[in-house]
């Protein structure tokens, strides 16, 4: 909540003021800042305080915590729909996590691997990343985190037009999330359906799934990211086109009531 970013803040200031000749604990608090920053969509402020965390990180030895710092400037840069500089940190991550020999490390690498490589439109490849560090987390017995992949592969596979596919593995994904109650990725497989079903040309139920994410966010249960919009929004549009607005708008404020009635998006998901 509000209270605990501030509370974190808090803890990071202070951290940073007593730990000068501390270059991993200097590390750690900027890289705290960035992923707080980057969570507030502060892009100017999660790139500075990564870029400091990558220096103390360095100077420290601490190859783990440096793979984790340049994921969050990757994921800045795919917010800046910079590709080329997404690629490029994804791949240093990558090299770094091999170094540190951290698996949990390098699949995630793999995972911001896909990311990037969706951005250029590689989404064949993308689709290869992530299936491998799903696969890896799934040897690992991490189930979130496998979700979390399998998502993005559903993501590339609505993109290379294998809708129903897509549409099956948003939902074996969504109800791995219901049942561990992972509420930020219960919204992004909603946002995948409700794409899947503009595609379907089930254009009501396209604006209804859209509100319900919309009604998750407005909870502050998520917040999708810009390039993860990238992907959904220009088929969205195509419902609000093809419905008129006065159409969509009612079906969307549908799927913001139902949500916040069922405190969950999922149960719109499901019908």
């Amino acid at each position: 909540g509000r209270n605990d970013r501030s509370e974190t803040r808090g803890w990071i200031e202070r951290a940073l003021v007593t730990a000068a000749g501390d270059a991993k604990l200097r590390a750690r608090a900027h890289a705290e800042c960035a992923a707080d920053a980057l969570a507030r969509a502060q892009l100017g402020d999660a790139e500075r305080h990564a870029l400091a965390a990558r220096e103390h990180a360095l100077e420290a030895g601490e190859e783990k915590l440096l793979s984790g710092v340049v994921r969050v400037l990757c994921l800045a840069a795919l917010e800046r729909a910079d590709f080329a500089a997404a690629v490029r940190f994804a791949e240093e991550s990558h090299a770094l996590s091999l170094r540190s020999g951290d698996r949990q490390s390098i699949l995630l690498a793999q995972i911001y691997l896909g990311y990037a490589k969706r951005g250029f439109g590689a989404f064949a490849e993308a689709a290869k990343h992530f299936r491998d560090a799903a696969d890896g987390f799934a040897a690992l017995g991490d189930a979130l985190s496998r979700a979390h992949a399998l998502h993005g592969v559903a993501d590339s596979l609505l993109e290379q037009g294998r809708v129903a596919d897509a549409k099956q593995l948003y939902h074996d994904v969504l109800r791995t999330c219901v049942a561990l109650v992972e509420r930020d990725l219960i919204a992004h497989c909603v946002a995948g359906l409700a794409a899947v079903a503009v595609e379907e040309r089930e254009l009501a139920d396209a604006a209804r799934l859209w509100g319900a994410v919309h009604g998750a966010e407005r909870r502050a249960q998520t917040r999708l990211m810009a390039f993860e919009r990238a992907l959904y929004e220009p088929r969205i549009d195509r419902a609000r086109r093809a419905l008129g607005e006065e159409t969509f708008a009612a079906a969307y404020a549908e799927g913001v009531a139902l949500s916040e009635r069922a405190h969950d998006s999922a149960a719109i998901a499901a019908g």
